[in-house]
């Protein structure tokens, strides 16, 4: 039953069609087919996989993914459907553990033919216990979200397809971070409509971009199921009463395609599954539909009881061993997949205290008058309590008393630090010795970029049109409303509070990095020789930009021929999402701008006001109420600067990046080339989510290895062909504390000091 791989474009469903009433003999899938060159990815990471399978360099590993049910309702009591109660979701729950562990309902009628191919996926799904903030959820895995306290509309509005409902309203101001949550929403539907549940398909790495619109991203990841055909108590609908929806739908999150490949005998890049024809409904009787795609292309009839195909909830019970290799290729190469279950959000299994801690001395000395944190690695369930001690002693900062605390050395020697783990069930104590502690020189505590955009937030240009974000835009030619408009503003600039840096004496900005949006920066009409100006100025958020203190001039033409990215990013208004480039710019001023402001300063770029065809577009961030998100202004045509927030109703944060050059770290040979100039971290401090942007003038092999304050190295990344990039560093497992980043390209290396606090 060996199934080729055919390569050719796949097809995708059509515009949704709204029938009179919901049919089991029509698809309730609306996931639509991805794009081929993600399955081209997709398929080679997993012959990948197989071959390391098969070497011993890979296992097949059991995950346990923290799930958060989104309860979408219109302000019913809860119990009152669609706000249903918790049993029912919790029903869902057991529905998905029982069929990802092969044992779920029906699975004993499994035809002899195919017997053999149940599949245990060792994936189950927990209930999270917390919140994205770390409290603890009153209901496990629940988030109840009004509807009408939102102001959304209805959801049975019969001009909505559910599809534009969820993307548009519910997701972006709901979404719980996928890096660490499996997001399912469920919510009511239009009568009229027919589908039960939808999903992103897993988004490549970084490097690979997100090929297409139905794949995972920070503000869209995630399952929608039509509440009554989730789990299988209390208000549902048969033949979707036995929780199969939210089971196919997880599937295509974790990468699976239709059975029947999403076309006429097209492939589902499984072997151990027959040949389909397409989608089957209701319940076939077995064996279905021998060789209906050609002789002994399915001699036993086709899988209609795979998860993966359409048909009524009772009558599909089974994923096959091919269908495991790619949940667990997905969970291993994607990055919104393969960190779930990392970050402490599952109810853990009762076990005695053990205390364990690690300390090591890489490339830089213990010092004298310098903190460092040990990396606890001691567990128990229930969590135990911690007392360090040291002898001699020592200073222990905030306390002895917590888990992760800053040791400092106040005299030299040799120095023997204690840690006693205790939980109701036991008491353990580890013991090491710390050697060599010394004076060290002096290390400079600034750091050197700034903590406005963060990687969590959805990169973004704005249509100057878009009422709901402007009020009174010229007809005609209308422009973005961060960069060349109708308004004719001249400049951009975003405010930096001297709470956003740390310096030692007063920070210089050597570079300002600017995030262009490449289908929006270009020249339509011989405008390329137009200087495009960036500017520090002085000032405060009050009174806006003051004084300028430092500026850079290049041309559009050749911010036009700078690299870009190939992360993606978004343009548009909500609702109307298109893939753009990003290029990450970098003005480098010719002498150190000296920023003596005791209020803060401004990085700006000026945006000349061409005829319309010819732009210049700079990324923000969505807009978001925030506290932080009131630091954006603009230079009117007369002359006056004035804040995005009060005249563009648009609170946001602009893609404008000042860079802070600080002192080399004592004991690191730090590169002093335009290497180091190129590469750059931001924000920083972070909550963990860090961006490293490069600008470098030609392809590299870059390797990134991150230590933590003692030295131990806890990860080591390869990337190849690097030149111009934005990537994710996501530390957000880590504990709050000081880190050091060691980037190198094989002849030179940089390393770069970064901050968690979470």
């Amino acid at each position: 039953m060996i199934k080729k791989i055919h390569f050719f474009t796949l097809a995708v469903f059509a515009a949704l069609t709204i029938n009179s009433q919901t049919n089991q003999n029509q698809s309730t899938c609306g996931t639509a087919a991805p794009s081929q060159q993600w399955e081209d990815w997709f398929s080679k990471e997993v012959e990948k996989f197989k071959a390391n399978l098969a070497t011993g360099k890979a296992q097949m590993v059991n995950h346990t993914i923290p799930v958060i049910v989104h309860v979408i309702h219109f302000g019913e009591a809860v119990g009152t459907y669609p706000n249903i109660d918790s049993n029912q979701v919790k029903s869902q729950i057991a529905v998905l553990n029982q069929d990802f562990g092969g044992t779920g309902f029906n699975v004993n009628h499994v035809p002899a033919a195919f017997s053999n191919l149940v599949a245990n996926t060792g994936i189950t799904f927990c209930m999270a216990t917390k919140n994205p903030q770390g409290g603890v959820l009153t209901e496990r895995g629940i988030h109840r979200v009004n509807a009408q306290t939102n102001l959304w509309p209805n959801p049975n509005t019969p001009t909505l397809t559910i599809e534009y409902y969820i993307n548009t309203f519910v997701k972006p101001s709901t979404i719980w971070d996928p890096l660490r949550y499996l997001n399912i929403w469920i919510s009511d539907r239009n009568p009229a409509e027919f589908k039960n549940g939808f999903a992103t398909y897993p988004a490549g790495t970084s490097l690979n971009g997100l090929f297409g619109s139905n794949f995972g991203t920070a503000n869209n990841d995630g399952v929608w199921v039509w509440t009554k055909a989730f789990g299988t108590v209390g208000t549902l609908q048969g033949p979707y009463d036995k929780g199969r929806t939210a089971t196919h739908e997880i599937g295509h999150w974790l990468g699976l395609r239709h059975i029947w490949g999403d076309g006429n005998c097209m492939s589902d890049y499984c072997n151990d599954t027959p040949w389909a024809k397409q989608e089957n409904t209701g319940c076939p009787p077995v064996p279905a539909y021998i060789d209906r795609c050609g002789i002994g292309q399915s001699s036993f009839g086709e899988m209609t009881m795979n998860f993966m195909d359409g048909t009524s909830d009772t009558c599909k019970y089974m994923f096959t061993h091919n269908q495991n290799v790619r949940i667990q290729t997905a969970m291993s190469q994607c990055n919104y997949r393969n960190a779930l279950g990392t970050h402490n959000l599952c109810p853990p299994s009762t076990a005695s205290a053990v205390a364990a801690f690690a300390s090591f001395n890489i490339n830089n000395p213990t010092c004298i008058g310098t903190p460092f944190t040990p990396f606890n690695t001691s567990m128990g369930n229930p969590a135990p309590t911690f007392i360090w001690s040291s002898s001699p002693p020592v200073a222990f900062n905030p306390a002895p008393s917590v888990a992760n605390p800053a040791i400092t050395m106040s005299t030299p020697g040799n120095y023997t630090l204690t840690l006693i783990a205790t939980n109701s069930l036991s008491s353990s104590t580890f013991t090491m010795a710390i050697n060599s502690v010394t004076t060290c020189p002096f290390v400079s505590t600034c750091i050197d970029t700034l903590k406005m955009i963060k990687n969590t937030d959805t990169l973004i240009t704005y249509a100057a049109n878009n009422n709901s974000l402007v009020l009174g835009c010229q007809s005609g030619f209308a422009g973005f409303l961060t960069g060349t408009n109708c308004y004719k503003d001249k400049e951009f600039a975003e405010f930096f509070a001297p709470s956003t840096y740390t310096a030692t004496s007063s920070p210089q900005v050597n570079s300002v990095i600017i995030l262009f949006d490449s289908l929006g920066t270009k020249n339509g009409s011989g405008n390329g020789a137009v200087q495009i100006t960036c500017r520090i100025y002085g000032g405060n958020n009050t009174a806006g930009p003051g004084a300028q203190i430092g500026a850079k001039n290049d041309s559009l033409l050749k911010i036009m021929a700078s690299p870009k990215t190939t992360t993606l990013g978004y343009i548009g208004m909500p609702g109307y999402v298109t893939p753009t480039k990003i290029i990450p710019y970098k003005f480098n001023f010719a002498s150190p701008v000296i920023i003596n402001s005791p209020s803060g300063f401004f990085a700006s770029v000026e945006t000349p006001y061409f005829s319309p065809g010819d732009s210049i577009r700079i990324f923000s961030n969505k807009k978001a109420l925030t506290s932080l998100d009131s630091n954006a202004w603009f230079l009117q045509y007369s002359g006056n600067w004035k804040t995005m927030r009060t005249f563009r109703q648009a609170k946001i944060q602009l893609g404008i990046i000042p860079i802070i050059t600080c002192s080399p770290i004592a004991g690191l040979n730090e590169s002093t080339s335009s290497f180091k100039s190129n590469v750059n971290v931001v924000p920083n401090p972070s909550d963990g989510i860090f961006n490293l942007i490069f600008t470098l003038q030609k392809e590299e092999n870059i390797s990134i290895k991150i230590y933590n304050a003692i030295g131990k190295e806890i990860s080591h990344t390869q990337l190849d062909h690097v030149r111009s990039e934005y990537l994710n560093l996501d530390l957000s497992h880590e504990a709050n504390g000081i880190y050091f980043t060691e980037i190198s390209n094989g002849n030179e290396k940089i390393v770069k000091k970064i901050i968690i606090n979470h």
